[in-house]
């Protein structure tokens, strides 16, 4: 557990290979040759194979790691409906929004939230409307896609969830671009990237440089886009997010 969890540090941090390596030794240590399967905790052996699919996914290695998150999911087969599974289904959704397989990715965000439902797991639900307000945005849905986001924000809010508050701004950030609503597009960008600074340079922080590069580009501030494009491509080479 200690492993995962500094793994999990790691990770949000963008030190990407000292994240993999800690949640490579937890593995082995949960189901390797010399692991005991009578007493294998299967809720923490689906948590570090979810968290090496996520991984997985941010490297843009995809097959791998939908086979990983198929992997997760027959862990959580053996026992009852959890958390854990919420996680991987909208991990998969975000797989498949990567992949701009929108009514895909729309499926599995939907299962995840009838699942939080049915066992009353509220505290994945700000996450999931999150990802699921992208889907809808890259679908052009802007009106449903507004209503998925209030929902997100007002969850992290509740919960003083910083960084999810930051990616929600970051969304309403990347609405506004492609509506055309300069200003307000920046002023969101702006905060989202102000909170994730707070926490090092991470895939979020990137992220949201990204969008501000991208609305100063659309919106004929081609000279003020080049400082945050730089940036976000620094930061994504450093943590080897190749999609990025």
């Amino acid at each position: 557990k200690a492993l995962i969890a500094w793994g999990s540090v790691d990770f949000e941090a963008g030190r990407h290979e000292q994240a993999e390596s800690r949640w490579l030794e937890a593995q082995a240590m949960l189901t390797g040759d010399e692991a005991d399967p009578a007493s294998t905790d299967v809720a923490e052996a689906s948590n570090v194979v979810n968290n090496l699919a996520v991984l997985a996914t941010v490297r843009g290695q995809f097959d791998r790691a939908w086979a990983l998150y198929q992997e997760a999911l027959d862990l959580d087969a053996r026992r009852d409906v959890s958390g854990q599974t919420v996680l991987t289904l909208y991990n998969m959704g975000m797989l498949r929004s990567d992949q701009e397989r929108w009514d895909d990715s729309l499926e599995l965000y939907d299962r995840a939230l009838s699942l939080c439902r049915q066992t009353r797991l509220s505290l994945h639900e700000p996450a999931i409307y999150l990802n699921r307000a992208e889907a809808l945005i890259g679908k052009g849905e802007m009106s449903e896609s507004r209503q998925a986001l209030a929902r997100a924000l007002t969850g992290f809010r509740r919960q003083d969830d910083a960084l999810g508050t930051a990616d929600t701004l970051r969304l309403y950030g990347r609405q506004c671009r492609t509506l055309e609503q300069w200003s307000d597009g920046q002023q969101f960008l702006e905060q989202s990237i102000e909170i994730n600074r707070r926490y090092g340079e991470s895939i979020s922080l990137g992220e949201a440089l990204y969008e501000l590069g991208e609305l100063n580009r659309l919106s004929g501030s081609a000279g003020d886009a080049i400082g945050p494009l730089r940036e976000a491509e620094y930061i994504f080479a450093r943590i080897d997010a190749r999609p990025d």
